[in-house]
């Protein structure tokens, strides 16, 4: 595709040079080919720009939580504000606007900034899982307790990290229990998402927090079991009694293991050969292995909170204190041993990406300097809709495009 021709660039402006600012790629040269993956989606905007509803309902509720406490604060206005203007190079000659940056709150109410993080932290995982998958097999490992009330979700979600740390020292050896060699899993890392679903009863609301977590664990493993028990049946069917209910879940020896192990260590039992053997029934934990998405672990921790219909804050005034005083400075996220980010998140692939986006903008100033303005998100998303001459490009575009960031090894530099 000559993308020159398409972009009808004067040829007066057309200039090939070999060496700008001491940058160039393999060939030598700069292209404008490939810039397409820059594009901005018009899609992405406007849904971007719809779950932006929420937020003037997250900023009232800021409002109202600092002032009943009489502290100055200008959260609120941050929220209301978030996603409204852009900065960006204007290249008048090609009909291009590059978007160098957007003003984001980056709080963790907005869904709009939190489903940018949750997608920049996926295209970052996932070159390396799908690498790990070659030597371990990934399992998605979920963690539940029973639900909390609003005033002990603050002091439960403290105690779930503390002692899924705990659970940890079994898989890596540090603590073992005398008749069960956890070493045959061959754990190397995890890593743990937290999420909290909420359920809304007026003022009788409970939460049920839990970790959905990955497992890099021994390839090939073969573990035994066909176990059914409580947490085999749905919701609807746990309390019938009658014979026809079926189990849709089955559980393998080591789920049951786990589940009466978090059972303990939860309630500060010891955790012994003993005590586990005694338990009929622990906590509901279940997984599965692996094999391409792991998306489910990367997503928003408060599920629920939007509505795609209706484009509005889930949830009471009363339920958002609840949650931003229980979730002050925790982290939604984190990684262990071998999937900690700082053991392989290196800026490899980050430089690459950089290298792709700079090659184009500096091709594009080959042709004319650009000027820097200052649009409103909402004629940028008007001007991309509605197909105008203008073409929006963005490096963020690379960024939360896994297909683009997982592949960028393979598009020509």
């Amino acid at each position: 595709m000559n993308i020159k021709k398409k972009l009808k660039v004067p040829k007066a402006y057309v200039k090939q040079r070999r060496d700008i600012d001491g940058l160039t790629n393999s060939s030598g040269l700069f292209t404008l080919e490939g810039i397409e993956q820059l594009e901005v989606n018009a899609d992405k905007i406007r849904r971007a720009r719809k779950r932006l509803n929420a937020n003037d309902i997250i900023a009232d509720y800021y409002k109202n939580y600092y002032d009943k406490r009489c502290l100055p604060n200008d959260r609120a206005e941050i929220v209301r504000n978030c996603f409204s203007f852009a900065l960006v190079d204007y290249y008048r000659l090609l009909a291009i606007k590059d978007i160098k940056s957007v003003n984001l709150c980056h709080d963790k109410f907005c869904i709009n900034c939190q489903n940018q993080i949750s997608l920049r932290r996926f295209a970052k995982y996932k070159p390396f899982l799908d690498e790990l998958r070659s030597y371990y097999d990934i399992y998605h490992i979920v963690f539940t307790i029973p639900n909390c009330k609003d005033t002990e979700l603050k002091a439960t979600l403290d105690k779930l990290t503390k002692k899924f740390s705990y659970l940890l020292r079994f898989f890596k050896g540090d603590k073992k229990i005398k008749g069960i060699d956890f070493s045959k899993y061959g754990y190397v890392g995890a890593i743990k998402s937290l999420e909290i679903v909420i359920n809304e009863k007026g003022f009788l609301s409970s939460y049920h927090p839990h970790f959905h977590c990955l497992f890099a664990l021994k390839k090939g493993l073969r573990i035994p079991g066909s176990h059914v028990n409580a947490f085999s049946y749905k919701r609807s069917e746990i309390k019938n009694d009658s014979r026809n209910k079926k189990p849709v879940i089955f559980f393998n020896d080591f789920e049951i293991l786990l589940q009466k192990i978090w059972y303990l260590i939860f309630n500060n039992i010891e955790v012994n050969l003993d005590s586990i053997n005694s338990l009929d029934l622990g906590y509901s934990v279940y997984g599965s292995k692996v094999y391409k998405d792991y998306k489910e672990v990367f997503k928003y921790a408060m599920k629920g909170l939007y509505d795609e219909k209706t484009s509005t804050f889930q949830y009471s005034e009363q339920t958002f204190e609840t949650l931003k005083d229980a979730i002050h400075r925790k982290k939604f996220i984190q990684g262990y041993g071998i999937l900690n980010k700082k053991s392989f998140l290196d800026d490899t692939v980050e430089d690459e990406l950089d290298e792709y986006y700079n090659q184009r903008i500096i091709a594009l100033r080959q042709i004319e300097n650009p000027m820097l303005l200052k649009d409103s998100i909402f004629d940028i998303a008007k001007a991309i809709e509605s197909n105008t001459n203008i073409r929006y490009i963005s490096k963020n575009r690379l960024r939360t495009n896994i297909d683009i960031f997982a592949g960028i090894k393979d598009l020509d530099l």
